[in-house]
């Protein structure tokens, strides 16, 4: 019974350490991609507004406004799973 009990205690505290150490490892690569994306959209529309001089193409940052919005959800409420398509 003793060897049952101490195997109960180290089962509990190993899976609940691997799973919050899984969590955690998702939400970065949630957040990762997300802000790597951002990043991306916000250097290309600048990029173009340079070469182009329209300060107008900044209306297409928009969408990374979308996409910040998504990120939230997808944190937030989906705990950083991706979408299945």
């Amino acid at each position: 019974m003793y060897y049952l009990d101490i195997y109960l205690i180290y089962f509990v505290l190993i899976m609940d350490a691997e799973g919050t150490h899984a969590r955690r490892l998702t939400l970065a690569k949630a957040i990762g991609v997300r802000l790597l994306y951002l990043v991306h959209c916000l250097l290309a529309i600048s990029r173009v507004m340079v070469i182009l001089n329209e300060p107008r193409l900044w209306i297409y940052a928009l969408g990374v406004l979308l996409l910040a919005l998504e990120g939230i959800h997808a944190v937030c409420r989906r705990d950083g799973l991706e979408h299945k398509w």
